[in-house]
């Protein structure tokens, strides 16, 4: 599964905003994480609506997590943004798969493997180090 740029980006501004520990400036959080500051604006609107980031206006404005960073977990943020993480969508609709032909007969590995990844990004949190 390869992330969209917008995915990539809002991981990039939680990351550095868990680091942070203090609120910050769209514009601190765009050159610290490479994200051009109309995209980050926008990123950080999303993410403010999906309650991961509370947003401060004002002359004392900016953004902070909008919880620990140990309640927020990788796979919410993917989620959130890109939509889960699906290996691949099957043409047959929500109903379940009932063509056994072509790509869907491989349905049930994209799908164990989609169930193995999520329980993987669901058990790591913005609060942890890297080991």
């Amino acid at each position: 599964m390869l992330l969209n740029a917008e995915t990539d980006y809002a991981i990039r501004i939680v990351t550095f905003l868990a680091d942070a520990k203090e609120k910050c400036e769209a514009k601190t959080i765009s050159d610290g994480t490479g994200v051009p500051l109309r995209f980050c604006l926008k990123i950080l609107s999303k993410l403010v609506s999906f309650d991961i980031v509370k947003s401060f206006k004002g002359r004392e404005g900016g953004y902070v997590l909008a919880r620990s960073a140990n309640e927020i977990t990788l796979y919410e943020v993917i989620d959130k943004i890109n939509g889960g993480c699906e290996l691949i969508h099957c043409q047959c609709g929500d109903g379940g798969c009932t063509n056994p032909s072509g790509i869907c007969r491989f349905m049930s590995a994209f799908s164990a493997a989609a169930a193995s990844l999520k329980n993987t990004l669901e058990a790591v949190t913005f609060g942890q180090k890297e080991k």
